[in-house]
């Protein structure tokens, strides 16, 4: 993008997407800039990705109007709006290019190979579980994918989740037009009241009861994993989930996203993949397990104002949950600005 107008009309933008929403940042033109056009105004915006792509074919189309008004009827512009048309209207083509863009290459730049094994892939698990896993390791998703065929259940603890249609509806119906992370709190305050969890924090006890889960599964673990997963293993209610980290702190953080992951996902997918990507169905898992686990009114009556490394430790011990989990739900309640987060360290 920064070649257009050879460099010199393209404001600085960065144009960043969860697959749901587009957040655009745009800044203005350094005062030492010897560039023919200046952008004094700074804009942060987030807006639905579907509006996005329908200003953008609107702008295309009006260009492509005026071209021909002016008697340009055949031009680059009009050769890659049609191939474009083309390729969304051919479902085969349109996966392969969404594949090609996740694991990180332009049009037709991606090994062939690759990307007949990640759809073939989507035919056996779900393309939508697939897109997150490519999402996390574009371009060295081989050695995942290798570790979840020949590895990754062979450490995966059994989960029920109660009442897990019941849930699915209910949580189906919270409001679609929500931020991923607004909708995921008010699932876990749902699935909470429905669960009839008292407004405390949930004892490692609590949970392996909950899930019906061996006493130790919380606590004890061989080995670290790449990444958490879950397997759906043909049962309504039942899921193999793979916790990646020992640390117990970690793994209740974990097996809440797979959870969540669980009541959110459509039937089509047969895993559950819990990942460090920022994609709208990352953000639903991680809000979910932290308002479970550590709700923020609960977490800022705790504090009580105080912000200091001492308190965020007890915050962290009380509700048994990392003191980045604390800080982090700081961070987006706005009692502590990322400033004085990195300050403090």
């Amino acid at each position: 993008m920064g070649a257009i107008g050879q460099g010199f009309l393209w404001p600085e933008a960065c144009f960043l997407s969860d697959s749901l929403e587009m957040t655009v940042h745009s800044f203005p033109t350094p005062r030492d800039s010897k560039q023919m056009v200046r952008y004094l105004n700074e804009i942060h915006a987030q807006f639905p990705v579907d509006a996005f792509a329908n200003e953008v074919f609107a702008f295309a189309d009006a260009v492509i109007g005026r071209l021909q008004e002016t008697g340009f009827s055949s031009t680059l512009l009009h050769d890659l709006h049609r191939d474009l048309m083309l390729e969304l209207t051919d479902p085969d083509m349109k996966r392969w290019r969404t594949v090609e863009a996740l694991l990180g290459y332009d049009p037709d730049f991606a090994p062939e190979e690759l990307v007949q094994e990640m759809i073939a892939q989507s035919d056996m698990y779900g393309s939508a579980a697939i897109d997150e896993l490519i999402a996390f390791g574009g371009q060295e998703i081989r050695p995942i994918m290798n570790w979840l065929t020949e590895d990754a259940s062979k450490a995966s603890i059994t989960v029920i989740v109660p009442d897990n249609d019941i849930l699915r509806e209910q949580t189906s119906q919270i409001d679609p037009s929500l931020l991923p992370w607004q909708r995921a709190e008010k699932a876990a305050s749902m699935v909470k009241q429905h669960w009839s969890i008292a407004p405390a924090p949930v004892s490692t006890r609590q949970l392996t009861d909950l899930f019906s889960m061996k006493s130790d599964a919380l606590t004890k673990a061989d080995m670290k994993a790449p990444m958490s997963i879950g397997f759906r293993n043909g049962h309504v209610d039942h899921i193999d989930a793979t916790l990646g980290s020992p640390i117990e702190v970690n793994r209740r953080f974990a097996l809440l996203r797979v959870v969540a992951d669980h009541l959110y996902s459509s039937d089509l997918d047969r895993l559950l993949p819990v990942t460090t990507a920022k994609t709208a169905r990352q953000k639903y898992q991680r809000a979910f397990a932290q308002a479970f686990l550590c709700p923020a009114d609960q977490l800022i009556g705790f504090i009580n104002g105080d912000l200091t490394d001492e308190k965020i430790e007890d915050a962290a011990s009380y509700f048994n949950v990392s003191p980045l989990l604390v800080e982090s739900t700081l961070v987006n309640k706005g009692v502590f600005r990322k400033k004085e987060l990195s300050d403090s360290y």
